[in-house]
């Protein structure tokens, strides 16, 4: 299964913390797409469906999420649960997302 857990760059100072994301540089694919999902109810599940040719980034950014990700051959489970760890998902034929508060993706 072609997929992997990365540790964003976070920038830290007085104000706050900060993580920018950027095509082909910390990301190795180019975004063209940005999606989020928010206001779940409580262990609302997404997913359920194909990714064939996606090559995405999933991060929590508040809130934990689970991943049940499967190849047709294999499930892994994963799971997130702090904003500056994120998984590369590659074309990944389907996954099942449980939601505690806010994730993009």
């Amino acid at each position: 299964m072609n997929y992997k857990m990365i540790q964003l760059d976070t920038k830290l100072d007085k104000r706050g913390k900060l993580i920018a994301l950027e095509s082909n540089k910390n990301l190795p694919f180019a975004i063209k797409r940005v999606y989020y999902i928010y206001d779940t109810l409580p262990d609302a599940e997404r997913g359920f469906h194909a990714h064939k040719q996606l090559e995405q980034l999933v991060v929590a950014m508040d809130g934990a999420c689970e991943f049940v990700l499967d190849d047709g051959k294999k499930r892994d489970p994963c799971g997130l649960i702090a904003p500056m760890w994120a998984y590369i998902l590659v074309k990944i034929c389907g996954e099942k997302c449980g939601i505690s508060h806010m994730v993009v993706s």
